[in-house]
């Protein structure tokens, strides 16, 4: 008998001691939600001055502030015009003199400058477009059988350009200048590029980017794939380059639409 009293106090003790810790636990889970209750509560109050702090326009994200007169305005008074080489000379199908004169001048190039000067080849998809609305919209000057030949070779190379990736490259060479003062700087790479352009233009074509040049230069270098389909001059056309957007209206739309269904009828 004893022995069981001994038991059933041993349970009772036990059990409040079960029911002690379970208290205990119970006292220190609301103790922690109303602690986070009241954190989520500041930092409601704080997280939108957070935000507003981090926003940032997507320019930032670009690299550079702006395009003005054809040359990239970066940050940190940093500015960058780019020249391109638009002639082109297989060297090795020269002769051997030919070579040397070539070798020759790129020497005189290298000996007149007196500043960096950065050499960059961009490779790009092959774009037809232009060339073939300018076709297009040629023929109704040709006979009827000399219009009906220049559309069936306008739609080959729209769907030759559309099934196989053609790369072209284009050849630029980027000349940088730094200072605080935009109009010192449009003065001293204009000087520069001067330099270039008459050594270059002793053996190879060659002409300075405007803006809108400039600024496809980069949009291909981020947009590769897309620079075909979307294309920059679009985003002119349409004012996306502007610093105030107005995006594009309705009519636009239609009118663009109709021009494409246009040409996709003939």
């Amino acid at each position: 008998m004893a022995h069981i009293d001994f038991l059933f106090a041993a349970a009772l003790i036990a059990g409040a001691a079960a029911i002690f810790l379970i208290n205990k636990q119970k006292e220190k889970i609301l103790s922690n939600d109303r602690s986070g209750s009241q954190g989520k509560a500041g930092q409601n109050k704080i997280l939108p001055m957070r935000q507003k702090k981090t926003l940032q326009s997507a320019q930032h994200f670009i690299g550079f502030q702006d395009i003005k007169n054809g040359i990239i305005i970066l940050p940190n008074n940093e500015y960058r015009l780019i020249v391109e080489v638009v002639g082109t000379v297989n060297f090795y199908l020269l002769s051997e003199e030919e070579q040397e004169k070539i070798e020759a001048y790129f020497r005189s190039l290298l000996r007149s400058l007196s500043f960096p000067v950065q050499f960059y080849i961009q490779t790009r998809l092959l774009d037809l477009d232009e060339e073939v609305r300018y076709m297009t919209g040629k023929l109704a000057e040709l006979p009827p059988q000399l219009q009906e030949y220049g559309m069936s070779l306008a739609d080959s190379l729209m769907r030759w350009t559309g099934a196989k990736n053609v790369m072209i490259k284009k050849s630029y060479i980027v000349i940088p200048y730094n200072n605080s003062d935009f109009n010192e700087a449009v003065r001293e790479l204009y000087r520069r590029r001067d330099i270039v352009v008459a050594e270059l233009s002793k053996w190879i074509e060659c002409r300075t980017l405007s803006s809108l040049e400039a600024a496809e230069v980069l949009y291909i270098f981020y947009n590769k794939e897309k620079a075909v389909t979307m294309k920059i001059s679009d985003a002119e056309q349409y004012g996306f380059t502007e610093s105030y957007v107005r995006g594009v209206g309705i009519g636009n739309l239609r009118e663009s639409f109709e021009e494409t269904t246009e040409y996709a009828e003939r």
